[in-house]
């Protein structure tokens, strides 16, 4: 049986005494099962981007005014790796504090049903 599954992307392995087949080691990254969980946000992570994409261009100062509580660098580092949220400059004022913006991915969903 080995020499029949030989030349057919299997092969007949024995492991622990017993068989079995297996994908051959030459097609194994053919079926590498590649899937793109969605992320579900958090309602803080919710919040910071609602504020973000209505006041923007907008502080982390600013956000946590308007949300009263403080804003965890998680949050914004996780909309920012969902390519949503950029930093968009810096404010001239003292300080100089970075500025956040929504970026045109964060529009792409609401314009594919859009006439």
């Amino acid at each position: 049986m080995e020499q029949d599954y030989a030349g057919r992307g299997v092969n007949l392995v024995r492991v622990a005494d017993k068989w079995r087949l297996q994908t051959a080691p030459d097609l194994a990254h053919i079926l590498v099962e590649e899937r793109e969980e969605p992320r579900k946000l958090s309602n803080a992570a919710l919040e910071t981007l609602s504020i973000i994409a209505y006041h923007q261009p907008v502080t982390r100062a600013e956000i946590e005014d308007v949300r009263g509580v403080a804003v965890s660098k998680g949050t914004l580092d996780l909309l920012m790796e969902m390519k949503w949220v950029r930093l968009r400059g810096r404010r001239r004022t003292p300080g100089r504090p970075v500025t956040y913006g929504t970026t045109d991915a964060f529009f792409k969903p609401f314009r594919a049903g859009a006439h």
